[in-house]
Parts: structure tokens; sequence; C-alpha cells
């Protein structure tokens, strides 16, 4: 298995699940704090997905069962009509994802 395409930054997203969840019990908030650390796993799971295809170690189209299961995890599928705000945002909320290579 080659891996490393985003340098395995779906781990950074499982430590901070983690980490939440860890800190949770001694919340207010913690039943919130819960669900959004589930949330996170769930988009963990699916950038592994990702970055396993785009590193040739999986076939394209393996990637959809976690990414929709992230989605509904979410609460919202996001329609075509949406590409265009959710590339925004990724722009803004993660330029790295945009940088030209050199």
């Amino acid at each position: 298995m080659s891996g490393g395409s985003y340098d395995y930054a779906y781990r950074r997203l499982e430590e901070l699940a983690d980490d939440i969840s860890c800190r949770a019990a001694h919340s207010t908030t913690w039943q919130a704090r819960a669900a959004f650390a589930v949330l996170l796993r769930a988009c963990a799971h699916a950038a592994r997905a990702i970055e396993w295809v785009d590193s040739d170690d999986c076939m394209p189209g393996d990637e959809l069962a976690a990414i929709e299961a992230a989605l509904n995890a979410a609460g919202r599928v996001p329609s075509d009509s949406d590409a265009e705000r959710i590339r925004c945002a990724t722009e803004v909320l993660a330029p790295e994802l945009f940088a030209k290579s050199k």
C-alpha cells in the first residue's frame, strides 16, 4: 500500500475526534460535542477512503460509500447546485487543497 497522497491528514481528524470525545464529559455541552466527534470520525473515514483512492491503493469510486456516510452523518447530502458554494468554502477553509504544485 503506498498511501500518503494527503500526508495521512485523516489521522488529524481521528485525533481531534478522540480529543473532543475525551473532554466532552467535562463539558455542559457534552451531548453536542459527542455528536460532533461522531461526525468527525465519519469525515475521517471518508478522508481516508479518498486518500487511498488518490494514492492508487483503491479503485476510483471505492470512496463513495464513505463520503455518502459522512454527508448523511452531517444530516445533508449536497445537490449539484451546492457544488460551487462547497468549492468556495473549501478554498477558504482549506487553501492548501487548492495550492498549485511547484
